[in-house]
């Protein structure tokens, strides 16, 4: 008894504690709402500027996803809605490459000639067999799976180059500017080729396939060819000018 009426006292004032901190807690919650100024709210949005942007993009996106869906965009549409999520992996696959060879040079330069010396016959060692294991499996796959064979023959397909429309240029300039490799950027120029594939329905790819069942329904709508048949491929080719500019 003694020992029940000693942990009720126990009980009761860790209740109190508790109440007491929750007070505490939303009386300061109360008086720092209070002296909040628009000032302080301006530094808060521009502190979190990139999250809250971030989260409203996503947001906005899959509003966009879900209501355009309906709709049946053709390809061309689709990819003037997807240009700027493709600027976005342009930029980010940008700056994968400086990254890593800074922080590797930094990294080295820290080592000492024993440590980087080891470090990099490891490094090689660890690249020829991998190597070496993606040819061995690249080379059974190919002799078990024979890939691409019977395409050749079964595939009647119509490639032309058609012009590219002022649109598409004007893109291609801007995504010109924002290259995936830095290095490649320095002697090649990257134009998106538009190309027109009638695939055959004997065609194993799913991809072909895909577009053939596009073009058979098309086809017995009584449609002409349109925009939407129109596969747009972003190649790199040489520039024209010598010094790469």
């Amino acid at each position: 008894m003694t020992k029940s009426n000693g942990e009720e006292p126990r009980a009761g004032g860790r209740m109190r504690r508790f109440q007491q901190g929750v007070r505490k807690r939303t009386l300061l919650a109360k008086k720092k709402v209070q002296s909040i100024t628009k000032e302080d709210v301006k530094s808060y949005l521009f502190r979190n500027a990139f999250v809250l942007l971030t989260v409203t993009a996503v947001v906005v996106g899959t509003i966009l996803g879900f209501t355009l869906r309906p709709y049946k965009m053709t390809y061309r549409e689709v990819k003037y809605f997807s240009f700027p999520g493709e600027l976005l992996m342009r930029m980010l696959q940008m700056l994968v490459l400086p990254l890593i060879i800074s922080s590797l040079v930094t990294g080295m330069a820290a080592l000492d000639r024993k440590a980087s010396g080891k470090m990099g016959m490891r490094a090689v060692v660890y690249y020829m067999t991998t190597t070496i294991i993606a040819v061995v499996i690249g080379i059974i796959m190919v002799i078990i799976i024979h890939p691409g064979k019977g395409t050749k023959e079964n595939m009647h397909r119509e490639g032309k180059v058609i012009q590219v429309t002022a649109a598409d240029a004007f893109l291609d300039l801007i995504r010109n500017m924002f290259p995936p490799n830095l290095v490649e950027a320095c002697s090649r120029e990257g134009v998106a080729a538009a190309n027109v594939f009638l695939p055959h329905p004997k065609v194993s790819s799913l991809f072909v396939l895909a577009l053939d069942r596009r073009y058979r329904d098309k086809k017995k709508k009584k449609k002409k060819k349109g925009p939407d048949q129109i596969l747009q491929v972003y190649e790199t080719h040489n520039p024209v000018n010598v010094l790469f500019l």
